[in-house]
């Protein structure tokens, strides 16, 4: 991955949580504000948080193939970072941001392990 491709996917990472969230938002409650606009605004530094670390490590795998296994331990994780947000709302600004990124980081470690073991083998 060139250093172009893993900063504009950091970049669209951003705005597609900070949508997944609204979604989240308008199914759980049937409708959005202005305020929740302004609010979930924090989703996008999360979001660019969050695609930091697999962004990092997709540039480190050679292989075509240990790409693929990251992107799919990387949607496995997605899921448990948006409620991390969701939940680390109770804390605040840093509670979103921390329980959102941690899921992910944690992801792309586990990821770029099995990868590299794998592609060893």
């Amino acid at each position: 991955m060139t250093p172009i491709q893993s900063f504009s996917l950091v970049l669209l990472a951003g705005p597609v949580v900070y949508a997944i969230q609204m979604l989240i938002f308008l199914f759980r409650f049937g409708r959005i504000d202005a305020e929740t606009v302004l609010q979930g605004l924090i989703f996008v530094p999360t979001g660019w948080l969050m695609a930091l670390p697999v962004a990092f490590v997709l540039g480190r795998l050679p292989a075509r193939s240990q790409r693929l296994w990251l992107w799919g331990i990387s949607a496995l994780a997605l899921p448990v970072s948006l409620v991390g947000m969701i939940m680390g709302g109770l804390l605040g600004p840093l509670g979103i941001i921390a329980y959102g990124v941690l899921p992910m980081l944690a992801a792309a470690t586990i990821g770029y392990i099995l990868t590299r073991l794998v592609g060893r083998a």
